[in-house]
């Protein structure tokens, strides 16, 4: 058989079979695009508001500090992630029966999107948690405790520059597929170190100002306000662990291209 006949044969086989009484249908689309394309306007204008505030409170300030430039650097791999995101799951957020082999196979473009936009993604998470680290440090540094902790979560930050690098390289498009296959079975546990490195950083970032915060000379109620505004970030957290059991699903090749997409709108 030659290369075009067997390009096109895996064309039209699907990535797992269908359910009994199913058919595959390639051209479907994904009802997760609907829902992706809500979740990545909503991420947009949000941080955009975020930034022009920032960016108005700082206006003839003078010098920028390091936080700042970490939220500009955050703000620009967020949009080009939306950007990247919204066309992947056009064709990759489907249940597997719809999926063919052939675009995990064939398809440059898919590859080379699949590979920057995991690089893009992780080096997102880790500016943004970088921008926190660098605010508690100007605000708190003057704690060596504090300073500790900081350094410590910068360490946990690791991973994720880590798993950035290793995907575009594992992954890009210049592996074939045979190879891409054999090193993810090799390296599974990659995502999973990050994701669990993205865990241990946003619970350091929610329980590091709580000691700080009570020693400050405030009421109690401005106390509780404060801790508030800082407990938001727990958030991550949550979403940190739902990234964690979307990692696991996905480990288990049981709806790849959909957990894979969830994934990457908690990430």
């Amino acid at each position: 058989m030659s290369e075009n006949t067997e390009s096109l044969d895996l064309w039209k086989i699907p990535y797992h079979e269908p359910p009994p009484g199913v058919t595959s249908d390639f051209g479907a689309r994904s009802d997760l695009l609907d829902p992706t394309i809500v979740i990545v306007s909503l991420v947009l204008f949000t941080t955009t508001c975020i930034i022009a505030l920032r960016i108005w409170a700082n206006w003839g300030r003078g010098k920028w500090q390091i936080d700042d430039w970490c939220a500009i650097a955050t703000f620009i791999l967020t949009i080009t992630n939306g950007g990247m995101l919204i066309p992947l799951t056009r064709v990759f957020g489907k249940q597997d029966y719809d999926i063919p082999v052939g675009l995990l196979r064939y398809s440059r473009w898919f590859q080379r999107m699949l590979s920057i936009y995991g690089f893009v993604l992780s080096f997102a998470i880790l500016l943004g948690k970088c921008c926190m680290l660098a605010l508690y440090y100007r605000l708190f540094s003057i704690r060596k405790s504090m300073r500790i902790q900081i350094y410590i979560a910068l360490i946990f930050c690791l991973p994720i520059a880590a798993g950035g690098i290793a995907f575009i390289i594992e992954f890009g498009p210049e592996k074939s597929y045979e190879d891409m296959r054999r090193r993810r079975e090799k390296r599974e546990w990659l995502p999973m170190i990050s994701a669990a490195a993205c865990l241990v950083v946003d619970a350091l970032i929610v329980v590091m100002p709580i000691p700080v915060i009570l020693g400050l000379n405030l009421s109690t109620r401005r106390k509780r306000g404060v801790l508030a505004m800082f407990a938001t970030g727990s958030i991550a957290v949550v979403a940190d662990i739902v990234v964690i059991y979307l990692r696991v699903l996905v480990l288990q090749r049981n709806g790849l291209g959909r957990h894979f997409i969830m994934t990457a709108l908690f990430g």
